[in-house]
């Protein structure tokens, strides 16, 4: 039986320390990380697939406050953004994370916008519970008539506020 590796000791974990400081050391420099390349830095190439990337992500969220957005390989910080340089999620496209910064707004308005999706998705789906629990004959307050969702049509990264 396979062991599965929970947050907590995988926080603790020395490979996942070391993964979390290159990825640091990487973000602190160029403002993006690929997953290959904090895994040659830390000579970990062997756990690839090991690796829980959603863990580290996490982490590093927590640590340092922001949030990471996935991209693709062909991702390079201050380049023009294409659609392939654009990763959704956590799937086989997902090379590596990119800092929420001036300069790669596409990146984060096509996460924002898959995100309000998927939020869509699911609220749809739950619109379908209420309908079914309403033909069903089942009136109760906990019920609302209908989910809704305020649509991401543009996203603006607006300035820090100076603080003297």
């Amino acid at each position: 039986m396979a062991k599965r590796l929970h947050r907590k000791k995988a926080r603790k974990d020395r490979i996942y320390r070391e993964i979390g400081e290159e990825v640091h050391k990487q973000l602190s420099s160029k403002g993006y990380f690929l997953k290959t390349t904090v895994l040659t830095q830390c000579g970990c190439e062997a756990w690839a697939q090991d690796i829980r990337w959603d863990y580290i992500v996490e982490f590093y969220n927590q640590d340092h406050d922001t949030e990471l957005v996935p991209v693709t390989r062909k991702y390079r910080h201050g380049k023009t953004i294409t659609n392939e340089m654009v990763a959704l999620g956590e799937g086989p496209r997902t090379a590596g994370y990119a800092l929420i910064t001036q300069g790669n707004e596409q990146v984060i308005a096509r996460n924002v916008q898959w995100r309000a999706k998927m939020a869509e998705g699911a609220l749809g789906e739950a619109n379908k519970v209420v309908q079914f629990a309403e033909r069903a004959g089942i009136k109760s307050n906990l019920l609302p008539s209908k989910y809704e969702i305020n649509r991401v049509e543009q996203l603006e990264l607006l300035p820090k506020p100076n603080v003297a």
